[in-house]
């Protein structure tokens, strides 16, 4: 009766959602990151906790968790996204995309390719090391209350890195696919690629510009967000079936609906709906961890530790070069590598998608390699991301004051800020070094 019980997908399914968020908040306590946790939780139930006959029912499930999750990533890559930055700062944010994506890229492909000697794998470990986790990032910044130049170029790279790391991925699994069919030429190539990125661009396109006629009929909150989670999910489903990029659709319809003007009833529904999404990618990210086996792990792959090296060192020297060319000096061009080194949940959304490729193709043992190199990495990146990024800020001088709130007061205007010691001072106390706590600059709202 257990047994059968527990066969239940359903059940099971909850039990593996459960035993997550759990270990995540456990693991949260010693600062690991939501991501990673979720990762080493799946690993410790496939190895240790869950029988095989049990965790192989899972395999049934996992299609349907991976395009629903990898599709609300999208959504979500492509509502971050900000258009009118390319029309205020475009010429100087493209040729640090180009260059921090292609040292990443070189960095890691020609240290693979030296150690490994398997072209295939270098190409793949090369694209996917350029995508960035912007959340380790902008947590880091929060939490040194960071501002200025670099900062402000940190959070132009995060808003549109991942959606370089996205399409040079798709780029080269056109490549790949054409390969496994010995049928590489330039014009199959460039077919192949309107297929799986121009297809899904104006797929997405399209369901991106119904769904604000849509919103429109909604009458609540709740409605808005049932209609946009309809169309992301119609969207996930249509890609499937046209066998196009599932995460490329859904990041053009979330750059259609980002790009519009916003209310504060659109802020709330976004924020709605990433609550949603929550579930889901806690359990593709599970899943994904449940792929790593202990023989895995010995002997300690090379690959993961050249991953590292050539990623880390990439980034540093490809930014680097990318803001010399645009001009750019100082703290920018010297430490805004360092910033740039955390890599998680796109990453991993997007080695599920290589790894389906490969499976395909019949080349499950490169697939073994590019998950054991990328999910070993992520737990390192994410801690080496967070160091470095503090490290760049408090290089450039920027960790320490920034504007906190804005009154308005019978006097006019009182602007407070937070000094590098934590005491709250208004723009006067602050040019004056006289420093007073908060208390007293509530006094004089009340005058």
């Amino acid at each position: 009766m257990v047994s059968a019980l527990l066969g239940e997908m359903l059940f099971l399914l909850g039990n593996v959602a459960i035993f997550g968020y759990l270990s995540a908040l456990v693991l949260k306590k010693i600062g690991v990151p939501n991501v990673v946790a979720y990762v080493i939780s799946g690993f410790i139930l496939a190895n240790f906790l869950l029988p095989q006959r049990i965790y192989n029912e899972l395999d049934s499930w996992f299609p349907v968790v991976e395009n629903l999750a990898l599709g609300l990533i999208g959504y979500h890559i492509g509502n971050e996204l900000d258009l009118r930055l390319l029309l205020q700062e475009g010429k100087k944010i493209l040729l640090l995309l180009v260059g921090e994506a292609t040292g990443k890229f070189f960095g890691v492909f020609i240290l693979v390719y030296i150690i490994v000697q398997n072209f295939l794998a270098a190409l793949l470990l090369g694209a996917l090391a350029t995508a960035t986790a912007p959340a380790a990032t902008v947590e880091v910044i929060k939490r040194c209350r960071a501002q200025g130049e670099l900062t402000q170029n940190i959070q132009w790279l995060l808003a549109f890195d991942d959606i370089v790391a996205v399409l040079f991925v798709e780029s080269i699994l056109s490549y790949v696919k054409l390969s496994f069919g010995h049928k590489v030429s330039l014009p199959n190539y460039v077919l192949e690629i309107l297929k799986e990125i121009g297809l899904a661009m104006l797929l997405g396109a399209v369901l991106g510009y119904l769904m604000p006629l849509l919103l429109k009929m909604a009458h609540s909150a709740l409605e808005d967000v049932e209609v946009r989670l309809a169309i992301v999910v119609f969207g996930i489903g249509a890609a499937a079936f046209m066998q196009t990029s599932v995460i490329t659709t859904s990041m053009t319809i979330g750059i259609m609906v980002g790009n519009r003007s916003k209310s504060i009833a659109d802020e709330f529904s976004t924020q709605l709906l990433e609550s949603i999404m929550s579930p889901a990618i806690m359990l593709f990210f599970l899943l994904v961890g449940s792929t790593l086996r202990t023989e895995d792990l010995w002997p300690f792959p090379i690959v993961s530790i050249a991953y590292l090296i050539g990623r880390t060192g990439g980034v540093v020297v490809g930014t680097f070069i990318g803001a010399t060319v645009a001009g750019e000096k100082g703290p920018v061009r010297n430490y805004l590598g360092f910033s740039l080194l955390a890599q998680g949940g796109v990453a991993l959304g997007l080695l599920s998608i290589t790894n389906d490729v490969l499976h395909e193709g019949g080349e499950n043992e490169t697939a073994i390699l590019l998950s054991t190199a990328i999910l070993i990495s992520t737990v390192f990146s994410e801690i080496l991301g967070s160091y470095g990024t503090k490290y760049a800020l408090t290089k450039a001088g920027e960790i320490g004051a920034r504007d906190l709130l804005i009154y308005e007061t019978p006097k006019g205007t009182v602007k407070l800020v937070i000094d590098e010691e934590g005491i709250v001072l208004d723009d006067e106390t602050r040019d004056n070094k006289d420093k007073k706590k908060l208390s007293s600059h509530m006094d004089k709202f009340k005058e």
